[in-house]
Order: C-alpha cells, then structure tokens, then sequence
C-alpha cells in the first residue's frame, strides 16, 4: 500500500521523503498499532491509515529532528487504531444485545480495580507534567513509543550508559514527584 502513497505525491522530493519515514518508522508504528487493535491485519491498515495522513504535513514534518518526526508518527499511529477501535464500535451497536452481555462480568473487583487503575493513571499524568520537559520526553521515548535504548541514544548522540543514566535520574524523579501528587491528593 506504501507504493499508492508514494504515487499519490507528485514531487519526487516528497516521495522520497515519505518512504524514508516509512522504512524508518513501520515497525514502531506497528507495534503501537497492534498494542491497541491485536490484530495484523488492522495494525497495518492503521498505519497506512497513519501514513495517508501525514501527506499534508510533509513540510511541517520535514523541519522536525528525527526525535520530533518519530514521535508525531507514533501518536498517528495510535490515533488511527484508536479510530478503527471507535469505529468497530459503532458496529458493533448493531450486533445482538445479548452476544453483547455475554462478555460482562458483573464483577464489582473489576471495576473498583478499573477506578484503582484510573485514578493511578491520573496521578501519573499530572506527575509528568511536572518534570522537565527534556526528562518527559525521555520517559515518553521509552515507555510510551517503547524506543529501545540504542534507538534513543542514538537520537540523543548519547551513549548507551549515558542514557541508562539519565533514565534512571528522570524515573526517580517520577517518583519523587508521583509520592508528591499522591500525598497532595489525600
């Protein structure tokens, strides 16, 4: 399908562009999709979903660092699969009421642990509103994108032990801040 994108930009320039972030990038974009929609067919479709998508920022993305442009296509990535979840959805409105029960558990465990989980979620949001910006995008590199380290630190012009180093001072400072948040939300 890369091959209908790439003919669908007229300025060889641009072509070239889109399939260098597509070679670069497929895999991550990928395992984003998948992560979210468990099923190859769909995470692909998201991606090229993704790639269609990104044809009208090609300039905007051309003046970004690789970092910038990685991190916009993930997130394209995850939005397109997110919208083919939505969608399936609202097919699925259609389906029989009763298939559609089958699948709830009346269990209340699971939905005290569903609030535990969110209220978690919460605390660490506003926790990494907190840190510096350079140590969020660190984190975000590695355990949102799940940017391996070569990968960063080869982004970073770092090494490997450099950027062990600054992950484990950001994660700590998470911490910090995450006991922080907590204890001024009780």
């Amino acid at each position: 399908m890369i091959a209908c994108i790439l003919a669908a930009l007229d300025n060889e320039d641009d072509r070239s562009f889109v399939e260098q972030l597509y070679l670069k990038n497929y895999g991550l974009m990928y395992k984003k999709a998948r992560s979210i929609l468990k099923s190859h067919a769909e995470a692909e479709d998201a991606v090229e979903t993704a790639m269609l998508r990104i044809l009208d920022r090609i300039p905007t993305l051309k003046a970004c660092n690789a970092a910038s442009q990685r991190s916009y296509l993930l997130t394209c990535a995850r939005n397109a699969a997110i919208d083919r979840l939505r969608r399936d959805s609202k097919l699925d409105r259609f389906a029989d009421p009763q298939e559609r029960l089958d699948g709830v558990s009346d269990d209340s465990a699971a939905v005290d642990a569903a609030l535990i989980r969110s209220e978690q979620i919460q605390a660490v949001a506003a926790a990494l509103k907190r840190l510096a910006a350079a140590e969020r995008e660190l984190l975000k590199m590695k355990y949102f994108d799940e940017m391996s380290d070569a990968e960063i630190a080869q982004l970073l012009g770092v090494s490997r032990d450099s950027l062990r180093s600054r992950v484990n001072r950001a994660r700590r400072k998470l911490g910090a801040l995450l006991q922080e948040v907590e204890s001024d939300g009780q």
